[in-house]
């Protein structure tokens, strides 16, 4: 998952159907209704790739959406190296 350019996370987020759905609101001539819907969830869009942030807190930590095909990859990475902590 590291070190991947824009392009490659947007294309990885555009192959989940739900992720790309939230994006499609987002850029395609999106209405007020729409775009409301979406930012008081929490999302927000940057350089094309979609972010979530929790609206519920004052953080401004927004983090990339992941999309569901990589999320395996991802556990894997980060629990089942060598390096990992556990």
């Amino acid at each position: 998952m590291t070190g991947k350019s824009a392009a490659e996370l947007r294309a990885e987020q555009l192959t989940d159907p739900e992720v790309a759905k939230i994006i499609h609101s987002f850029e395609a001539v999106p209405s007020k209704e729409d775009l409301r819907h979406w930012i008081g969830r929490g999302y927000i869009m940057s350089n094309g790739i979609l972010y979530h942030y929790s609206p519920e807190t004052d953080e401004d930590n927004a983090q990339y959406v992941v999309p569901e095909q990589v999320r395996l990859e991802i556990l894997q990475e980060h629990h089942d190296s060598a390096t990992a902590g556990h």
